[in-house]
């Protein structure tokens, strides 16, 4: 029986509880939500940004499945409803008999939307990667960014790192002695640049985004070739007042708002990457054109006093990278990826300079995630 992509209903439930059995008893971690609403974006109250699921049925059995996110992005200065393509899951990662499932899920998705991007996938090496590469889609490495703030507890806990005895020991050495601390507080010193206006802006902790959040989108809009469209009503949407995870702040200079950006402060348990560090993560932001600088060295201002051991922050934005050099972050190796279908590609030509004019954070990618 051939295989057909159906939108997720209630009776479909139960295969899919099967579907995500089948996946653990393989060892597989990924699952597909347990429930036909998504938990994230529910499609409400006529909303501009809402989520889909849809399911791959050899019968009545579930063999993989989508969500597909709709939101409007303003494109080489049109606006249109793009589509993020997040969590396909294919029963061919256990069983080759149904290898073709991911094609199919991809194909599916690029009918109901061809403006099609996705983001994080976790590097090029991934198998959702690879094969996206290969149907012609093109893909870039979105900038990764970090600020270490408290470098001795760092270094003992940065397990991505300490990945070796001599890297241990070398790390222990440098914390014991405070070496390490002295080498990284020096290099942020040096790479620091609180400008004048920078220091006089004025930082305030805010519970939702209202009219001026529209006002000063439609300022810097003109300069994005590939940016969601950052509204009021999205921004409530994506980061609510009641989700207390989320430190959102406004950035005004001279009385007049200039910039916001969301802060998430997690603290970790015993992480494969981060061990028990806090680690904040500057979500999303914004900013008039020319005061990027002001906003991100606010988050990162934000962060400290949420006692973050260490900052992180994808940008894509050659605006954002510059403004994450000026706040004292360093740049490492990234495994965010940002894929964009052929013809959503076609309209950010030229391919070598994709990223150019491109705003992308992790604010928009699967959700409220640390990382």
């Amino acid at each position: 029986m051939p295989v057909v992509i159906v939108p997720y209903t209630r009776e479909h439930v139960e295969a899919v509880r099967e579907f995500n059995g089948r996946l653990r008893v393989a060892g597989i971690t990924m699952r597909f939500p347990e429930s036909e609403i998504p938990a994230w974006l529910p499609k409400c109250d006529n909303r501009s940004i809402y989520q889909e699921h849809f399911l791959a049925l050899d019968g009545q059995t579930v063999r993989g499945g989508y969500i597909l996110k709709h939101q409007i992005f303003t494109v080489s200065g049109q606006t249109v409803s793009v589509g993020n393509y997040q969590l396909p899951i294919s029963e061919g990662v256990i069983d080759k008999h149904y290898g073709l499932v991911g094609l199919i899920l991809l194909n599916d998705a690029l009918k109901r939307n061809p403006l099609l991007y996705s983001l994080g996938i976790g590097g090029h090496q991934e198998s959702l990667a690879r094969l996206l590469k290969g149907m012609g889609w093109k893909l870039f490495t979105v900038p990764f960014f970090f600020r270490i703030c408290h470098p001795v507890t760092f270094l003992r806990n940065i397990r991505h790192l300490r990945n070796s005895w001599w890297r241990r020991l070398a790390f222990d050495l440098l914390a014991f002695t405070g070496a390490g601390w002295i080498t990284l507080s020096a290099w942020r010193l040096l790479t620091m640049k609180r400008t004048v206006r920078a220091v006089q802006c004025r930082v305030t902790r805010i519970e939702r985004f209202d009219e001026w959040a529209d006002t000063l989108w439609q300022r810097p809009v003109g300069d994005f070739k590939f940016a969601a469209v950052r509204g009021s009503e999205v921004l409530n949407t994506l980061y609510p007042a009641a989700d207390v995870r989320f430190v959102k702040l406004k950035v005004t200079v001279a009385e007049a708002e200039v910039g916001w950006a969301v802060v998430l402060v997690t603290r970790m348990a015993d992480n494969k990457f981060f061990g028990s560090m806090i680690v904040a993560t500057v979500v999303d932001n914004a900013a008039s054109a020319g005061y990027e600088n002001e906003v991100m060295l606010a988050a990162a201002d934000i962060a400290v006093d949420q006692r973050a051991d260490l900052i992180v922050t994808n940008q894509s934005h050659e605006n954002w990278g510059r403004a994450c050099d000026s706040a004292g972050f360093l740049r490492g190796p990234s495994n965010f990826i940002f894929a964009a279908s052929p013809q959503l590609a076609a309209k950010l030509a030229p391919p070598e300079g994709m990223l150019n004019g491109v705003h992308l954070t992790r604010g928009d990618g699967d959700g409220p995630i640390h990382l």
